[in-house]
């Protein structure tokens, strides 16, 4: 783990620089009623883990099939140390189009490492969209398929499923936050009722599709493919359209420098929170604004402080939200 000198990011509810979007969230917060506990930004280095994993060695790893789809396969990874705490289930990238558990394992060093602090990994792969096949909520469902599995068999493979994270980059992004807070959406929407996880983290995920930038608007259509200009069909795809106080934390990370996904879509999600009436303690936006270009372009994975990410799981794995 590297240490650098200058501070990254800024969150709803706690930040790690001072911004004016601390005083602007705690301004709103009040103002709907809201409780949350502002914590003071800490002093010295952050520290950043490398993008690329492993550093040296690898841990074995388990194959499986989460589900009866020839994509369900995962692999498994239980801890090296720290106990064994939690899971946390990783969801590849691809424009929902293409990617591969072993890309997003190479690329999430900062997720990989929690394997010496307790936690489980459970790195996944799904249906891929095609012209005519798996359109959304297809992944979606197959990331819950997952999160249930690993619910009833992960004591069998030596995990503690008691809290169980769904994490993921781009596209799996996207798939982790819409598990994240659809637990409770209607069985009959669009989006469906995801498997109930204990947080949700979601680097360079695309959170609202109605309001999104060419480029990402264009990945949801494909994505939603026949469904593409039926009403309410880009809103189910979208993490803001599902906010409300009972969902889990979640934590998302965003590079300022990138050009597929903005950063307007976590000022989008956050919006929705406080509009949703939901604690922004529930929320951590991680944004990623120094460093090197390609952690603050489309994969902050490497820029994320990962002394605050690491909190924020343990204070999910303790039930502290």
């Amino acid at each position: 783990m590297s240490r650098h000198t200058d501070p990254v990011k800024t969150t709803l509810g706690r930040t790690t620089r001072r911004h004016p979007l601390r005083l602007l969230s705690v301004i709103l917060a009040l103002m709907l009623g809201l409780s949350a506990c502002v914590v003071s930004p800490p002093s010295g280095d952050v520290d950043r883990v490398p993008l690329l994993w492993p550093a040296a060695g690898e841990p074995a790893a388990v194959d499986v099939q989460y589900g009866a789809d020839p994509a369900n396969v995962a692999d498994i990874y239980t801890p090296q140390a720290g106990g064994n705490l939690g899971v946390i289930i990783l969801v590849h990238g691809g424009a929902f189009t293409s990617g591969d558990r072993s890309e997003v394992k190479r690329m999430s060093g900062v997720i990989m490492s929690q394997l010496n602090r307790g936690y489980s990994v459970v790195n996944i792969e799904y249906r891929l969209t095609t012209a005519s096949t798996n359109h959304f909520p297809a992944a979606v469902d197959d990331v819950s398929a997952a999160v249930r599995w690993v619910r009833e068999n992960g004591a069998d493979y030596g995990m503690n499923p008691e809290t169980v994270i769904v994490a993921g980059h781009s596209a799996g992004g996207t798939l982790a936050a819409l598990v994240g807070v659809g637990w409770n959406s209607s069985p009959s929407g669009a989006l469906g009722t995801t498997a109930k996880v204990d947080g949700y983290i979601s680097f360079a995920g695309i959170l609202d599709f109605p309001n999104a930038a060419p480029i990402t608007a264009f990945l949801g259509r494909s994505w939603l493919g026949a469904h593409a200009d039926t009403p309410g069909w880009s809103q189910a795809a979208s993490a803001t359209s599902h906010l409300d106080p009972a969902d889990p934390p979640g934590y998302l990370a965003q590079g300022d420098l990138d050009t597929y996904v903005e950063m307007n879509q976590v000022n989008l999600m956050a919006g929705s929170l406080l509009r949703s009436q939901t604690s922004y303690a529930k929320l951590f936006v991680d944004r990623v604004v120094t460093g090197d270009d390609t952690c603050r372009w489309h994969i902050p994975q490497c820029g994320v402080n990962a002394t605050e990410l690491n909190r924020w799981i343990d204070l999910v794995q303790q039930r502290r939200f």
